[in-house]
């Protein structure tokens, strides 16, 4: 790599920088980013996104299920039918894991012009290095760059590539783009919006109209009734937001310590970095603390406190996705900086340090960071020698939080890898540890700031080619049971052992991607099927009563409800119970459970036994710390024999 300095404000490469360090430094950095980001099937939300394309194909079997029956999200995307349209083509298995490589692959290149535009030469390859392993979380569930078929990394991608041109002074160019990005998702895109709103303001004050004339025309819109703008001025109802609570991340008064820290720590690096770009430089990332700053003061005070339908939907806190990314890109800017302006500096950035090793577990990662932005305006001098000790001291307690912490971290990862059985998945939760990302960012803030270390590029060309190679060889990291289960094909074995027609089972512990795609029916009520209850009041009542039925039976825990605020616990229904639940008209037509030790099902109950494709496993918290638990067989329990004659 060359030189450090900024890049200009139209974030091209100078001509001196060679292509041959563009290629090593952007290949190396994209296969760091498959490399953290091991592919895990159609799991999590791309059960929804591929679920509801194979329930609009089968509307009188999948397509009964209440999620996709009271769907109220995927009408504001034009996403759906696009993935619809692709799976028709390729298939689930083959369409979705294609699908995630194209977002991954958007991502990188959003990522990189947003990081180009910031930094150059060996600074840049930090950021991206940064931005590729370091673990994106914002709201504690979800991530940036998520390696799943779903909008998000999509939409994610358009916004960082209209910032971008943003940055460069291509507004109008970045606000197609932009749009183009809310049309995919527009609660990710509507932050990315913000900031372009924010800048343009900051250029030319006239531009404050337009966010005066969009106000009063959603006021008036909301005013007159019209649909969607009208439940700007309805509060959510009693039953409705009961429901709703199960999904926490909703609203941040509720938010753990350990999610309010690692929110503190980018901002923090964020201000940090700023003197050291350009005013043409600061413009984006100045607009992106200020929207995450009215995302979050807006969340508090009309969803949190007012509880209005159409703010809680939008879910402006998710302006944090950008924040946190921001934050990434921009810690080598400030660690160099930092570094190179003195004693002051470095120990603000020991300071900076120490947030980002103890923000994920702990408050004082927060406290940290706050010392940091601190340090630079204290009127003090670190000149002498006892500023050199402590500077040193300061550095010295770093080195020991950060080897005790990714100590830590190292050793549970052991622990799991070694009694990892040999078809679990175990790639990405290194990554998520830390215990990967950290070393590689720190080695890329090393190679920033040791100009007169010379990469040689034949070495870095092969590490670049071995890293891909590695990526390629190991992004797969699917179980064989998620090979399987991704195909969507049911199963003529359970088949066999359900009653017949597509009514609905009942697979217990948030079973729901099995039912959908071993069984092929629609499932009776899981957290899964929870996940989009703030946009639909008919599903969250549905969903919320069929889970209090289901705990009042013993056949869900309140972790099964909610697993932000729930306690795992194994379920032990009464013979009783089971016969009570399912006299009810609407009861599913079986009830599935795994026969893992999880659930305890009580003597005298009838029914047969489902051996899977595969095992299932998954890391399970069990009270005293992780570990593998492994599924081989579910008892099909059918509700009609335990009914009263």
């Amino acid at each position: 790599m060359e030189a450090d300095e900024p890049a200009s404000p139209s974030g091209i490469r100078p001509a001196s920088q060679d292509r041959v360090w563009v290629l090593v430094g952007g290949g190396s950095a994209l296969a760091l980013l498959f490399l953290g980001h091991p592919y895990w099937g159609i799991t999590y939300d791309a059960d929804l996104y591929i679920g509801r394309a194979l329930a609009d194909a089968d509307p009188a079997g999948l397509g009964r299920d209440i999620i996709f029956a009271h769907d109220g999200q995927s009408g504001f995307s034009l996403f759906p039918p696009v993935i619809a349209a692709w799976i028709g083509v390729l298939g689930p298995s083959t369409g979705a894991l294609t699908l995630t490589v194209l977002a991954l692959v958007a991502w990188f290149t959003g990522m990189a012009g947003l990081a180009a535009t910031l930094a150059r030469g060996r600074v840049l390859w930090a950021s991206l290095v940064a931005g590729a392993v370091v673990p994106g979380f914002y709201g504690g569930l979800f991530r940036y760059a998520e390696q799943f078929a779903t909008a998000r990394p999509f939409a994610e991608a358009a916004s960082l590539a209209g910032l971008a041109a943003l940055a460069t002074g291509r507004a109008g160019l970045s606000l197609a783009v932009l749009l183009g990005a809310a049309a995919i998702h527009p609660i990710m895109a509507a932050p990315a919006l913000l900031v372009w709103c924010l800048v343009q303001i900051a250029a030319d004050r006239r531009w404050l109209l337009l966010p005066v004339v969009t106000a009063a025309t959603i006021l008036a819109a909301a005013s007159a009734g019209l649909p969607l703008a009208a439940r700007l001025f309805t509060v959510m109802d009693a039953e409705w937001l009961s429901a709703v609570s199960a999904n926490a991340y909703l609203f941040p008064s509720r938010w753990r310590e350990t999610i309010w820290a690692p929110a503190a720590v980018r901002p923090a690096t964020v201000l940090l970095a700023l003197p050291f770009l350009s005013a043409a430089q600061r413009r984006v990332p100045t607009g992106i603390l200020v929207a995450s700053l009215i995302g979050l003061g807006v969340t508090y005070l009309a969803a949190d406190r007012f509880v209005l339908v159409l703010v809680v939907q939008a879910q402006p806190w998710r302006a944090l996705w950008l924040l946190s990314l921001a934050g990434t890109l921009t810690l080598p800017i400030a660690a160099v900086g930092l570094w190179r302006s003195g004693r002051q500096g470095q120990l603000a950035l020991a300071c900076l340090t120490l947030g980002w090793v103890l923000a994920p577990t702990s408050a004082l990662g927060a406290a940290a960071a706050g010392a940091a932005l601190l340090v630079p305006r204290l009127p003090i001098g670190l000149t002498g020698g006892a500023g050199k000790t402590l500077v040193r001291i300061a550095w010295v307690t770093v080195c020991a939080a950060a080897a005790l912490t990714l100590g830590q971290r190292w050793a549970l990862v052991l622990e799991l890898w070694t009694a990892k059985p040999a078809d679990a998945s175990i790639l990405g939760h290194v990554w998520l540890f830390w215990v990967l990302s950290a070393p590689l960012v720190l080695i890329g803030i090393l190679v920033a700031l040791n100009t007169h270390w010379r990469l040689h590029p034949v070495p870095s060309v092969i590490l670049t080619t071995g890293l891909i190679v590695l990526a390629i060889a190991t992004w797969d990291d699917r179980s064989r049971l998620d090979r399987i289960t991704d195909k969507r094909m049911r199963d003529p074995a359970l088949s066999a052992l359900l009653p017949p027609g597509p009514a609905e089972v009942l697979w217990l512990r948030d079973g729901a991607r099995y039912a959908w795609a071993l069984a092929g029916q629609p499932n009776w009520v899981s957290h899964l099927q929870g996940a989009s209850i703030v946009f639909s009041a008919d599903l969250a009542r549905i969903w919320q009563g069929r889970m209090e039925r289901l705990l009042a039976a013993g056949l869900a825990d309140t972790a099964d409800r909610s697993p932000w605020i729930g306690e795992r616990q194994v379920l032990h229904p009464t013979l009783a119970q089971i016969r009570a639940f399912c006299e009810a008209p609407d009861a599913p037509v079986a009830i599935i459970a795994p026969l893992d030790g999880s659930v305890m099902l009580p003597a005298g109950v009838e029914g047969g036994t489902y051996r899977l494709p595969a095992p299932l496993y998954e890391l399970a918290d069990r009270g005293g710390g992780f570990g593998w638990q492994r599924t081989d067989e579910v008892a099909i329990v059918p509700c009609r024999a335990h009914r009263q004659p």
